[in-house]
């Protein structure tokens, strides 16, 4: 996928929070805290998986937009994603992943916690759109554990995947438990 600029990456994104939402707010209590029967993660516990990666993802952003902008490192709102990134986010949809434990889940929040506390990140992220825009982000790196070394745009992309991956994710999960619609 090919972004222009960073309101392109900010429009995906929230295209694909609002579908998670969407998905996971028409779901029954007992659907979403029913574990599958392979032993995966149940729908309540991916969303509160996805609050904590989203809440890291904020806080990495911050940190390296905020030296970019200490050297004085300025853009024009241009979208500058790594090859390198887009090279293994294709790699990465038919790769299973295994969660680092600091963003395993709990099981300790709700699944209205888990909402709230993406609504929360979600507004810090907004706060950080204009930022975004004009210091250049794409500089300064920060460890991805599958895919490397990646700047804030990598960052602001894979936000979206991430929550793209755990939406097909729990589609799939709410088919093994209902059966096929």
């Amino acid at each position: 996928m090919k972004f222009e600029t960073i309101d392109d990456i900010y429009t995906m994104n929230d295209g694909i929070r609002s579908r998670f939402i969407s998905f996971v707010s028409e779901l029954s209590e007992d659907t979403i805290k029913k574990v599958p029967s392979n032993g995966a993660w149940s729908i309540e516990q991916l969303v509160e998986h996805v609050s904590l990666v989203d809440e890291g993802m904020i806080r990495i952003c911050s940190k390296l937009l905020k030296n970019a902008a200490s050297e004085g490192l300025t853009s024009s709102g241009e979208a500058k994603v790594s090859q390198q990134f887009l090279e293994k986010s294709g790699q990465a949809a038919t790769t299973k992943l295994n969660a680092p434990d600091f963003v395993v889940p709990s099981g300790g929040l709700s699944l209205a916690e888990s909402i709230e506390r993406l609504n929360e990140n979600d507004s810090r992220l907004q706060e950080m759109r204009e930022t975004f825009k004009t210091v250049d982000g794409s500089k300064h790196t920060f460890p991805h554990p599958y895919f490397g070394e990646i700047n804030a745009h990598d960052w602001l992309v894979l936000r979206g995947g991430h929550e793209m991956r755990h939406l097909r994710q729990m589609g799939a999960i709410l088919e093994s438990i209902e059966g096929p619609k």
